[in-house]
């Protein structure tokens, strides 16, 4: 899992984002302030889509964490 995210460590660590988007991927909790988005939110700025094109070129999936409406991570997975 590669994790570019747009958030301070200190606010939330990548070992955090790691554990939220597994669990919501799963469907084995409902965090209120997060989801998970497949497809690339409308709200994504420039840094995201070039994110989202450099995990492509390297044959991932993304899927995007947002915590109420801004993206906090993109996460590049196979």
């Amino acid at each position: 899992m590669d994790i570019f995210s747009w958030v301070p460590a200190k606010e939330i660590s990548l070992e955090d984002i790691e554990k939220i988007v597994l669990a919501l991927y799963a469907k084995k909790t409902n965090i209120d302030v997060y989801t998970l988005e497949m497809d690339m939110p409308e709200v994504a700025n420039e840094n995201v889509a070039d994110v989202t094109e450099e995990l492509f070129s390297e044959g991932k999936k993304v899927c995007y964490l947002l915590k109420e409406d801004s993206i906090i991570a993109a996460i590049g997975y196979r």
